[in-house]
């Protein structure tokens, strides 16, 4: 008798592992009378002809915002075809991470098949819903979901937000999209490069997401400096997951020196965002 997959989006969110060691974690207070480290997250991706990338910064932080890594790993495959990101609480993100694993995982030796896009996106967001009721707000993450679908041959991107408890915004972005403080610092310029460019290629969302990151980490918003460590880079086709070596992120980061710290590309961005 064949196996009978459900239907994905009925799929009940759970805890996996428990939240117990979570909250423990995100307990703590920030230490008053100190000067602290500015962290931002930056995790973005972009949507090309063939997959999608995604790319994220190294910097963490703990609760008393006392620097504690700038090579932290923060985005992760899920599935063979999927990686998630999150900023916000560095516990909770992972989290996230790993429960998304475990549910993809066991759906998998279950039904033999792989969680598609849209079935993982909503078990995220049902999984955050759930989170609503037990954490306090400040202990909140905001996960980016990156996938290709094999179905329609294209990359996906979904980004959550908890909007209140037992609410979750969902939204899936057509050509950009990302979550962190260092994110929403870029939106303009993102906005002008990729118009600028589309269609994308490969090469052109590399170069794009370079240029982000090495932006966020020069205008002092707390993410990592392009200049001590190189960021994670994703690439999601047909093909699987695939992430990027730092040799490869070197000829991209040599290609476009001259144009950032020039300052010329933030004058261009600047003057089109004044319009």
């Amino acid at each position: 008798m064949s196996t009978v997959v459900p239907n994905e989006l009925s799929i009940k969110a759970e805890f996996l592992p428990s939240l117990e060691h979570v909250k423990r974690i995100t307990s703590h207070k920030p230490k008053e009378g100190v000067i602290h480290p500015s962290s931002k997250t930056l995790i973005l991706a972009i949507n090309f002809q063939g997959g999608v990338l995604i790319l994220s910064d190294k910097r963490v932080v703990d609760w008393g915002y006392q620097l504690q890594s700038d090579n932290t790993r923060k985005i992760k495959a899920i599935t063979k075809f999927s990686v998630l990101g999150a900023s916000g609480a560095s516990a909770m993100c992972d989290f996230y991470i790993e429960c998304l694993q475990k549910a993809t995982t066991r759906f998998e030796r279950r039904y033999k098949a792989w969680l598609s896009p849209d079935g993982q996106a909503n078990y995220l967001k049902n999984l955050i819903e759930l989170v609503t009721e037990e954490m306090d707000f400040l202990s909140y993450a905001e996960p980016l979901l990156v996938a290709y679908d094999n179905l329609s041959e294209r990359g996906r991107i979904f980004y959550f937000q908890p909007e209140s408890p037992l609410a979750a915004y969902l939204n899936e972005e057509d050509k950009f999209g990302g979550t962190g403080c260092g994110y929403m610092q870029l939106k303009a310029f993102l906005i002008h490069e990729v118009k600028k460019k589309t269609p994308l290629n490969l090469g052109d969302a590399l170069s794009i997401s370079m240029m982000a990151y090495a932006l966020a980490g020069m205008t002092s918003i707390g993410v990592t400096d392009i200049r001590i460590e190189l960021p994670h880079i994703a690439i999601i086709t047909k093909n699987g997951v695939q992430f990027v070596k730092e040799k490869m992120m070197m000829t991209y980061f040599q290609k476009i020196d001259k144009i950032l710290f020039s300052g010329e590309l933030m004058r261009e961005v600047e003057a089109e965002d004044d319009l």
